[in-house]
């Protein structure tokens, strides 16, 4: 089905009598404009084709790890091991090695009420220490609780790499065990990634499997 026969057909799609607006009051569609009326259908019908090719990616992932599980069961079976979780990351290639799946579990940590005591400290550290330290510490230990602009949350992996910074301030120390304190594990997600390339002596490339990108 290509585009137009597409956009046609949203257009004789049934429509109810009443539809609403944005303020919440329901109009009665006869008293509507034929290109609001047919805008209306547009979105609704792109919106239902994207959202039945989420669910159909949703379920295809799950299908991808659920191959993979079987294959590490099967695995276990042959050496008549036990699984104590499936936590870290595999990698299953072909024979001649040009095809990859990589099947990873990455971490999340999130802030609890300690971040404010370790911001009050990094504050007090950055007064004292003045201009006589380093300009890229003095930006990574400034930057370290700047909080995104759009969601209000504070950047993990900045914060961490505070942790990695020597400081001879007599808080220091206190700035880094409130920091450790204030991250606590916040749940975990599994990757699968797959790469293909044309022999051994090439480049792998990732299959993209991001929509927008594509």
């Amino acid at each position: 089905m290509n585009a137009t026969t597409r956009i046609a057909q949203a257009e004789q799609q049934p429509l109810p009598d009443m539809l609403e607006n944005p303020h919440g009051q329901m109009i009665p569609t006869a008293r509507i404009r034929d290109d609001i009326v047919f805008r209306h259908q547009t979105a609704t019908a792109l919106i239902a084709g994207a959202q039945a090719l989420h669910e159909a990616m949703r379920t295809r992932k799950e299908q991808f790890f659920a191959d993979v599980d079987a294959f590490i069961d099967l695995t276990l079976e042959r050496y008549n091991a036990r699984l104590g979780g499936r936590r870290g990351g595999i990698v299953i290639t072909n024979f001649g090695e040009t095809m990859k799946i990589e099947v990873s579990t990455a971490d999340y940590l999130r802030v609890n009420e300690a971040i404010t005591a370790a911001q009050a400290l990094m504050n007090e550290v950055l007064e004292d220490v003045g201009e006589g330290a380093n300009e890229d510490v003095r930006a990574l230990l400034a930057n370290a609780f700047v909080r995104d602009e759009k969601t209000g949350r504070l950047n993990i992996q900045r914060l961490q790499e505070t942790r990695r910074v020597k400081l001879s301030h007599p808080k220091w120390p206190d700035v880094q065990a409130a920091i450790a304190d204030s991250l606590e594990w916040a749940g975990s997600r599994r990757y699968v990634r797959f790469h293909v390339r044309q022999d051994t002596n090439a480049r792998r490339e990732q299959i993209n499997l991001n929509f927008s990108s594509l």
